[in-house]
């Protein structure tokens, strides 16, 4: 996937993926394993989370429109691949938080 074609978004546009439709994935453990690693992914991208949450709900049983789905975010880190959130150390560590009364 390292020479696919850039997208700009990680799921298509009012994409919907069901439990049904297409054939089942040949290969569900490099389907369990793609979307785990989009998972830890998710720390630093936080983009992707929506699209990652919805594909980890296939994990039991994935079909090709899912493995589809699998390869578009990855498709989309490629073409984002200087974006995320970056963490580096320091000797102060401030946190503010914030929260709403309502």
């Amino acid at each position: 996937m390292h020479n696919a074609k850039p997208i700009k978004t990680p799921l298509a546009p009012g994409s919907k993926l069901h439990m049904d439709g297409t054939n089942s994935f040949s290969n569900p453990t490099l389907y369990k394993s793609v979307v785990g690693a989009l998972q830890y992914a998710t720390i630093t991208r936080p983009d992707i989370a929506y699209a990652v949450n919805k594909l980890c709900q296939f994990m039991h049983s994935p079909l090709e429109c899912h493995c589809k789905a699998t390869k578009r975010v990855l498709r989309y880190l490629n073409g984002t691949i200087d974006h995320g959130l970056a963490f580096y150390p320091s000797q102060n560590l401030f946190m503010t938080g914030y929260s709403d009364s309502d």
